[in-house]
């Protein structure tokens, strides 16, 4: 039933070439939610898509806050409410071997008509954040949304509940194709653009 409810979706928003340090993941997460997705009904508390502290897709076992926090591999540098209102709590990780960091937003269930349109935002490039930091004392900044190396999405397949919303041109006109790809998610019919790819930090798609 998880495996047919959660869709990831993984877009390499931008150029590789010549980039500098440090990469940055940014993971958009729209919260389970029985009342206002048409999901599989799951249990009444991963089901509430305003309380992501127990949630399906972020508190619980395998949700994605509980999931890096719990890896010996990352360092939770942050975690508190997001930007905007319907980001109910926001995680800012560091990798212990590598100088990658990894952004998550967690949306309120009922705002996953939000949190697909940002994901496809930053996936062309429309938008753009500076998240600062602090590492060590170190202020520091990171690239997120759409200056993000990679960009991905975690929740269910909202193009079963509403129609596909049309992609932007991307912002930059030497911009890189994206590459993305949905895993694993059983009769997903959410678009895949390109071809998928090997990730540098998630390995083979599926």
């Amino acid at each position: 039933m998880t495996v047919l409810a959660i869709l990831g979706f993984f877009s390499l928003a931008g150029p590789c070439a010549g980039q500098a340090s440090p990469r940055v993941v940014h993971v958009f997460v729209a919260l389970a939610d029985n009342q206002h997705q048409g999901i599989v009904p799951v249990p009444p508390a991963l089901g509430n898509g305003s309380d992501p502290q127990r949630n399906l897709y972020w508190g619980a076992r395998f949700g994605v806050k509980t999931f890096f926090k719990s890896s010996e591999e990352w360092q939770l540098l942050f975690s508190g409410r997001g930007p905007k209102e319907m980001i109910l709590d926001r995680c800012v990780f560091k990798n212990r071997n590598r100088d990658v960091y990894l952004v998550a937003d967690a949306y309120q269930g009922s705002e996953i008509k939000s949190a697909v349109t940002d994901f496809l935002s930053a996936a062309t490039g429309i938008s753009s954040e500076n998240i600062r930091v602090k590492l060590n004392s170190v202020d520091v900044s990171i690239a997120a949304e759409g200056a993000a190396d990679i960009v991905a999405y975690v929740g269910h397949d909202a193009f079963m509940d509403f129609q596909s919303l049309p992609l932007p041109e991307p912002r930059e006109a030497n911009r890189a194709e994206p590459l993305s790809w949905p895993v694993p998610a059983k009769h997903s019919s959410v678009p895949t653009y390109g071809k998928p790819a090997r990730s540098p930090y998630f390995g083979q798609p599926a």
